[in-house]
């Protein structure tokens, strides 16, 4: 089951990210 990537960057947003 591959989820798709833009949950994951739902999830985590950029701020969170730092980059």
């Amino acid at each position: 089951c591959q989820k798709p990537r833009t949950t994951f960057l739902v999830r985590w947003p950029s701020s969170s990210r730092g980059s």
